[in-house]
This record gives structure tokens, C-alpha cells and sequence, in this order.
């Protein structure tokens, strides 16, 4: 069975965070005072708090979103079911919205009417680093059709087969011949090979809740709701 989706417009949330957390030991002081910090978390992993839902009209609009947000945390059992939550932040991504193209030879329909095409797509071309397969790996080289280049802190989403939608950040843009050479973070899940496509379009990435959110069946006029995610880690389950 598919899994939901949790789209944050929906609900008209007035903030949202969505970062990579991660954790840090110290090694030890020097004698010259210098502190060896090391991370011990693996690489990272997402976070995303929602807060500031407006549940307050009482129209058929309001009853329609008051009834999405109790079936959504009704279907994730508690926390136990993930969701694909979507992260809608396209200011940042290398797109400029949906694009009018024509046909291949320059020409519209007869109506002068154009096809829509998509803002941005990226195409591995080659894995830099990781494990077997591009298990981990955290180093790409890309392909990117956009209207927009890179510059880092653009994130783009993965499909795996067994872990799914995965959300990766870019912190680092190197130009190559026919692309861009992108570190980022967290590390590869499962695995990634070129010619696998990228999106920067509708970047999301599989989440459970962690947090007891506002229950919609009490909230007064003024009320507001709110939720927190983190990235779901559990091992996918792969059948035989």
C-alpha cells in the first residue's frame, strides 16, 4: 500500500524547520588547548517541525482541512506508520516554476496553446565516493536541466527501491564538464548508480512522526496545530 503524503501547504503552517540534525563527541583538549571534535552520528539524519496551523474557519474549506489533518495522524498510528512529507520549498531550488516548450520543430498546437514542461531534472553521472553500489556515498557528479545553476543549499530527492524517497542537502558545488560535482548531506540510502534520476522539483523524503500533534476535534476558534517528523531509518523490509 502506498504511503500517505503529508504536504505542509496544505495546512497553511506559519513556520517549518526542516534541517539535518546531527551529534558531535568531543576527543579530548590538547595541551595547546586545541579540541578534537569528532561526529558520531553517521552522517545525519532529517528533522521537520511544523507549527502554526490555522484551524479556525469554520467554513467548508476549514471542515475539509480539519478532516485531513485527523485522518493524516489517524493513518500514521501513533508515530508506528511513516508518511512521504513533502517539503515545499521551491523558492530555493533550482527551478522557475512550470515552463511553457513547444513541439520539437518550434510550433504550438493549433490553438496556440504549449505543453507545460517541468522546472528543473537531474541525472547522476557518476558516484565520486561510498560504499559498493553508492551505499553512502555523499559525493555525485551531475546532470541538472534547470533554469536556475547550482550554488549550494539546493536538496533533491532519490528513489531507492526498498528505502524510497530520501532527501539530500548540497553544501558543496564544483562546475565539470556537463554538470556539477555535488557533495552533501545526509549519505546515500541503499545505494546509487549513475544514470539514476534526481528530483529537485518535489523534494520529500519518508518520515514518521515523533511528536503528539494538536488534536483538530478540540481546537477552539483561535486554535493552531503543529507536528514534528524525523527521517524513518527503520530497514526496509524486503521480501523474497
Amino acid at each position: 500500500m502506498a504511503l500517505r503524503v503529508f504536504h505542509p501547504c496544505q495546512f497553511n503552517f506559519a513556520d517549518q524547520d526542516i534541517r539535518v540534525d546531527g551529534s558531535t563527541i568531543s576527543g579530548g583538549v590538547s595541551l595547546s588547548g586545541y579540541e578534537d571534535v569528532i561526529r558520531n552520528d553517521g552522517g545525519g539524519t532529517w528533522r521537520a517541525d511544523f507549527t502554526g496551523a490555522d484551524f479556525g474557519d469554520r467554513d467548508d474549506a476549514g471542515r475539509a482541512e480539519t478532516l485531513a489533518w485527523r485522518a493524516l495522524n489517524a493513518g500514521m498510528l501513533g508515530g508506528s506508520v511513516a508518511v512521504i512529507v513533502q517539503f515545499c520549498d521551491a523558492l530555493h531550488q533550482p527551478v522557475t516554476g512550470s515552463q511553457s516548450v513547444p513541439h520539437s520543430d518550434d510550433t504550438p498546437f493549433s490553438d496556440d496553446s504549449l505543453y507545460r514542461g517541468s522546472g528543473a531534472s537531474g541525472r547522476v553521472l557518476a558516484v565520486v565516493n561510498g560504499q559498493a553500489g553508492g551505499n553512502r556515498a555523499t559525493v555525485l557528479d551531475i546532470s541538472l536541466a534547470a533554469g536556475r545553476g547550482l550554488i549550494g543549499g539546493e536538496k533533491f530527492t532519490h528513489v531507492h527501491p526498498a528505502w524510497g524517497e530520501r532527501a539530500y542537502e548540497i553544501y558543496s558545488v564544483e562546475p565539470i564538464g556537463g554538470g556539477y560535482r555535488v557533495t552533501f548531506q545526509p549519505p546515500i540510502r541503499g545505494g546509487i548508480a549513475a544514470g539514476d534520476e534526481l528530483d529537485f522539483d518535489n523534494v520529500r523524503c519518508r518520515m514518521r512522526r515523533t511528536s503528539q500533534p494538536a488534536n483538530a476535534l478540540s481546537l477552539g476558534v483561535f486554535s493552531s496545530g503543529s507536528i514534528s517528523f524525523q527521517e524513518d531509518m527503520r530497514p526496509p523490509v524486503v521480501t523474497p
